[in-house]
């Protein structure tokens, strides 16, 4: 079996040739090569032991996934469970190894990014040409724009369970599911989900198709809060619940009145204010702060005792009942993530 150290070798030496093919010029021989590595991948990611193995097993192969398009060869290999990973105590991921992971990826992005733009140049023309804006608002906003969407994979990993929010993330990285200002929003990871799946249709676009793209995406992330078949140990909430006592809800259980959840308020009657839900501003922020005490005020109770009426206020929160729908804009990926690991109850 190919060693992982080989396999990172193959993979760098496989990118720089992919980088230099020409379209139009017959590339049979890089794609033996490539099948082949990517035959490996599979088998040796079942003898990962590291949850970071794992992860640039299945970041590689979605890199590939992601390349070939472009040269009309479809990538049709499937990355298996992850391995159980011994540990007498698993400890969560710290917050730099989460950054690192999203930095790996802005990195991965603008690199496709940037063949993608320029597929018909040379490697070396490519590269001069981008250096030529490298530095420059272009590139600023460009780099920006990767580590955007870098982040939004982290919490796609997150919701959808590839990165663990109970074992692989601690209360020091939850920030990077609200935001440093409460709009990590939901939306973004709709639209990322909706956007693969364009890609798995072979492209192609139109309104209406769009649309059913987006529904459909938002549609498949709330079966995971409903769900009850996978949820987490209700010992396993207990950092969230320290997190949320310590700034988002007093000891009375009522909703603080703080600089965050002022700064949370606004922001999401912002929200509401752009989508144009809601245009009489001192109506958004009241909308907001209904959402707020929802969510920060039932949604320990509706965990923990599994509270009938705290499921109910929380629920609505999220936009799952009647009359309610246009909180779904409101809402972070933190307090999605902690509804599809925890929330229990009947279906709205």
């Amino acid at each position: 079996m190919t060693d992982l150290q080989t396999l990172k070798s193959e993979h760098r030496e496989l990118f720089d040739d992919f980088c230099r093919l020409r379209p139009g010029e017959p590339h049979l021989d890089f794609d033996v090569k490539l099948a082949g590595f990517l035959s490996d991948l599979p088998a040796a990611a079942k003898t990962a032991r590291q949850r970071e193995d794992y992860l640039w097993f299945c970041d590689t192969l979605e890199q590939w996934r992601s390349a070939m398009p472009g040269l009309g060869v479809k990538v049709d290999v499937a990355m298996p469970p992850p391995p159980a990973v011994e540990s007498a105590g698993p400890a969560p991921a710290s917050d730099t190894t989460l950054e690192e992971l999203v930095a790996n990826r802005a990195d991965r992005f603008g690199r496709d990014r940037i063949t993608t733009w320029n597929n018909a140049r040379s490697i070396d023309e490519m590269t001069a040409a981008y250096r030529e804006h490298f530095g420059s608002d272009v590139a600023w906003v460009r780099e920006k724009a990767d580590w955007a969407l870098a982040e939004t994979h982290l919490a796609a990993d997150i919701i959808e369970r590839r990165v663990d929010l109970v074992y692989d993330v601690g209360p020091d990285s939850y920030w990077r599911l609200e935001g440093r200002d409460g709009r990590m929003w939901l939306e973004r990871v709709v639209a990322l989900k909706a956007y693969y799946r364009w890609l798995e249709k072979g492209r192609g676009w139109g309104i209406t198709q769009s649309v059913d793209d987006y529904v459909w995406a938002a549609l498949e992330l709330r079966k995971l809060v409903e769900d009850n078949s996978h949820k987490a140990a209700q010992v396993a909430f207990e950092p969230i619940g320290t997190h949320l006592l310590a700034h988002y809800v007093g000891a009375d259980g009522r909703l603080l009145d703080n600089a965050r959840t002022r700064e949370w308020i606004q922001v999401k009657a912002d929200r509401l204010v752009e989508k144009r839900h809601l245009p009489n501003r001192t109506e958004a922020e009241q909308k907001a702060k209904r959402y707020m005490e929802k969510f920060y005020e039932h949604i320990v109770f509706a965990v923990l005792a599994a509270d009938d009426d705290s499921i109910r206020e929380v629920q609505e929160a999220l936009g799952f009942r009647t009359g309610f729908e246009e909180n779904q804009e409101m809402i972070n990926c933190f307090e999605f993530a902690v509804a599809v690991y925890f929330l229990e109850g009947p279906r709205p």
